[in-house]
C-alpha cells in the first residue's frame, strides 16, 4: 500500500513541476499518438520467449526510444536481492516518469520492489524533482557513494538516487529482509544501464 502512496507522491511531485515549469502550450504530436515506427514495431509470431528459452532477459525497451524501467532490472535479479520469486514485471508510463513493478506472486496486488525513474530535460530538472522529493520525505537520511546523490527514507523504505538527467526511486517491501541493501543493490544494477 505504502509504494502506491510513494508512487502516487512521486507523480504527483512531478505533475506540479510540470504545471508550474510549462506555458501550458502543446507544441507537438499528441502524447500517446505512435508514429508510423512503432506501430509497425512488433514481436514476430513463433519468437520464443525468455521462459520458453530458459535465458533470462529484461523486458524489452519500448518503441520510439521511450526508456523502459523494467529494461534496467530482470525478474531474476530481483528474486536474487530478495530472496523470494516475484511476478513478471509490469511496466507503466507517463511523459517523464517511468515505472517498474515486481509484486508478490501469492498477493499480486502487493508490489514487492517497485522502480521510478524520472526523466527530465537536463541534469537541472531532475535535481528540482530530486530536492523536492528529499524535502517531503519523511526519515531521509544521506546515503554515500551510489549516483551523484543519494537518500534512503526509512519510512516508506525507498531509496532516491540523483544521477544526470534521471531521479530515480527504489522502493523495497520491507518483509524480514534489509531493505536498504536491497535498494542499493538494485539502484546499483539501474544506474550502470541507464543510457
Amino acid at each position: 500500500m505504502h509504494k502506491a502512496v510513494g508512487a502516487l507522491f512521486l507523480a504527483s511531485l512531478l505533475a506540479l513541476f510540470l504545471l508550474t515549469a510549462c506555458g501550458g502550450e502543446e507544441t507537438g504530436p499528441a502524447q500517446g499518438t505512435p508514429t508510423p515506427a512503432a506501430r509497425q514495431t512488433q514481436t514476430p509470431a513463433g519468437t520464443p520467449s525468455a521462459q520458453q528459452t530458459g535465458i533470462a532477459t529484461a523486458t524489452p525497451k519500448p518503441p520510439g526510444g521511450a526508456l523502459d524501467a523494467c529494461s534496467l532490472l530482470t525478474k531474476e535479479e530481483v528474486e536474487a536481492a530478495l530472496g523470494t520469486s516475484v511476478t513478471e514485471p509490469e511496466r507503466e508510463e507517463t511523459p517523464q516518469l517511468v515505472f517498474c513493478s515486481f509484486n508478490d506472486p501469492q498477493t499480486p496486488i502487493r508490489t514487492l520492489v517497485l522502480v521510478s525513474i524520472f526523466m527530465g530535460k537536463d541534469a537541472d530538472q531532475a535535481r528540482e524533482i530530486y530536492r523536492l522529493s528529499k524535502s517531503n520525505a519523511a526519515d531521509a537520511q544521506t546515503v554515500g557513494g551510489i549516483g551523484v546523490e543519494a537518500f534512503w527514507d526509512g519510512i516508506l523504505t525507498d531509496l532516491q538516487v540523483l544521477k544526470g538527467k534521471y531521479a530515480i526511486e527504489i522502493d523495497v517491501s520491507p518483509d524480514g529482509y534489509d531493505a536498504l541493501a536491497v535498494a542499493k543493490e538494485l539502484a546499483g544494477k539501474v544506474l550502470s544501464r541507464l543510457p
